[in-house]
């Protein structure tokens, strides 16, 4: 994961020094009498929602772990879905409470079977930017995955595909491994619905099927190569809206009386512009400049770490962050990465519109407020970073275009991007802060995913 945990040694070291420095000098930190931590909900102080209805910060955390995009197969045409329209939320209500039977590893389908897949038959895929942990995508589905042998043989899922077969009578699922060339493939038991009852809802923008390899994995020619990875772009240009979002932060001290109860504690200074609250086991680090913070409980121990499922996690960043209304947008969960203390870090990006966004000018340290990064273990959130600023409501609208599968494959061309590099391609916001740090102007734009990690971004010109 590119951004990584920000505690450099010195201003760890400094914290340290600090601390002992009061303890040996004879300082009372915490001379009043043990004070029981009160939950808000609990006394009834629950801070305001800041700028939406709520609903962010109702969600469930397999909503949290849901696809980008749902990419719909009906009638032979490809639409996409994004996470704010209410087909895509009704489909992954209904996806996830899936029943799997029969689950086993199946050979390399033929063209033909491919073909019948893309264009003859009625079906859903849920679309990541990155090939995902088998660990990650089984907190999005009700019944486990993760322990199943043959999912687990996977590694890593690149697409999840629910389709029904009309000859068999039947619905299945495959979770496609591009990178390892293997499918795994169940039997579906849908409650009380069809697929193509709920697919028949939805609707969409056209999308032609582009494959990264020499040969889509319908053409008999590739047959006896590695199977491609399939990408969705519009054959022309689609309307998406440029907006521009006045800017507001969260101010610092209710950030502190949110994290901490209790005590009301008074800032260590280390440098100009970055102060230290510390209360207990808990240290938060406010960097005034950059208009970010770092939470660190460090009764979260590495060697006390549990090995949960990222359900478990999940459930206990969300309980966390809906305590203090911290979901200030639409929020998904982006990627994971283990560490070596076995406390899974967890990254969050916010959605705008349904599609994710993506600041241009990274903030000090990398916290900008397109990301949340969380870790949690055994049952708690150990450490938690993210910027104070959020975007408001009611943004300005003007017109602009995303460009369409030509434009794309040209400008990946002279940029010198071979198409077999190339994971996924989704629609994206682009954003840029004004100079005075009061707004942002979010560009439509197409976000590029590569082997090679730094995404790329296709803009109108």
């Amino acid at each position: 994961m590119k951004n990584k945990w920000i505690e450099p040694a010195k201003t760890a070291a400094l914290v340290f020094l600090v601390v002992i420095s009061f303890v040996q000098t004879g300082f009372l930190w915490f001379s009043s009498a043990p004070t029981r931590t009160m939950d808000p909900f609990e006394t009834g102080t629950m801070p305001p929602y800041i700028f939406n209805d709520g609903n962010y910060n109702r969600k469930l955390p397999w909503q949290l772990a849901s696809p980008y995009q749902l990419i719909v197969h009906k009638n032979g045409t490809h639409f996409r879905l994004h996470p704010e329209s209410d087909a895509y939320q009704s489909l992954t209500s209904f996806l996830r409470t899936a029943s799997l039977e029969d689950i086993r590893s199946i050979s390399k389908p033929n063209a033909e079977a491919w073909k019948k897949l893309f264009f003859q038959t009625t079906g859903v895929e849920l679309v990541y930017p990155r090939d995902l942990p088998v660990s990650e995508l089984d907190a999005f589905f009700l019944e486990t995955i993760r322990h199943n042998q043959e999912v687990r043989r996977l590694t890593t899922v690149s697409r999840v595909w629910f389709f029904e077969d009309p000859a068999a009578g039947k619905t299945f699922i495959w979770f496609v491994s591009d990178s390892r060339q293997l499918i795994v493939q169940a039997e579906v038991e849908l409650k009380d619905k069809s697929l193509s009852a709920e697919v028949a809802k939805a609707s969409g923008i056209p999308l032609a099927a582009v494959q990264t390899g020499e040969h889509p994995p319908w053409d008999p020619a590739a047959d006896k190569q590695p199977f491609s990875r399939v990408l969705y772009l519009p054959e022309k240009e689609i309307p998406v809206p440029r907006l521009v979002f006045p800017l507001s932060a969260i101010r610092i001290d209710d950030m502190k009386s949110w994290l901490f109860t209790g005590h009301d504690e008074e800032p260590i200074n280390l440098k100009p512009g970055e102060h230290v609250y510390i209360s207990n086991e808990k240290m938060l680090t406010w960097n005034e400049n950059g208009r970010f913070i770092t939470y660190h409980d460090t009764s979260v121990r590495p060697d006390h770490a549990s090995t949960t499922s990222a359900s478990g996690d999940l459930d206990t960043i969300n309980g966390f962050i809906q305590r203090h209304r911290g979901w200030t947008g639409n929020w998904l969960l982006d990627e994971t990465e283990p560490t070596e203390s076995r406390i899974t870090e967890y990254r969050f990006r916010l959605f705008v519109r349904g599609f994710p966004v993506y600041w241009d000018a990274p903030g000090t340290d990398g916290i900008t407020p397109d990301v949340m990064l969380l870790s949690a273990g055994s049952g708690e959130v150990g450490r938690y970073s993210r910027s104070l600023l959020y975007l408001r409501d009611n943004p300005q609208e003007s017109e602009s275009r995303l460009p369409g599968k030509q434009e794309i494959l040209n400008r990946l061309s002279s940029e010198k991007v071979p198409l077999s590099s190339i994971l996924q391609i989704l629609p994206a916001y682009f954003a840029k802060p004004s100079s005075d740090g009061k707004r942002v102007t979010l560009e439509p734009t197409w976000v590029v995913f590569t082997e090679h990690r730094e995404p790329l971004f296709i803009t109108s010109r």
